[in-house]
């Protein structure tokens, strides 16, 4: 989910104020695990639509490739994922994650 703020810039060369946007992705914070026995990744995601929590085991090439700016290294942490990563991940959306792509495709299939 993208959110698009409007903003006056103010132009040095002109002196007038020039109309801009500035567009932020909607992010989740997700909790990550290296498992010691398997090597897959743990990850949890608790949002306050989610209840209480969806937790699933993902394999540590797909987490890198989905998640690329996490270290390879990393045993755990916490990092932003936007909702197509989640959904990547294999995370269940919930009904207030549905974007106009997905409501098109539900529409779609009524």
């Amino acid at each position: 989910m993208k959110t698009v703020f409007k903003i006056d810039i103010f132009n040095v060369s002109t002196g007038n104020f020039d109309l801009g946007s500035v567009s932020i992705n909607r992010t989740h914070t997700i909790g990550f695990v290296r498992c010691g026995r398997s090597g897959n990744m743990i990850v949890t995601c608790n949002l306050a639509s989610i209840s209480p929590r969806q937790q699933i085991v993902v394999l540590p090439g797909a987490f890198n490739r989905i998640l690329p700016d996490v270290s390879r290294y990393a045993v755990a942490g916490c990092t932003q994922a936007t909702s197509d990563q989640l959904r990547a991940l294999g995370f269940i959306p919930t009904f207030e994650e549905v974007t106009e792509r997905d409501s098109s495709l539900i529409l779609a299939a009524i």
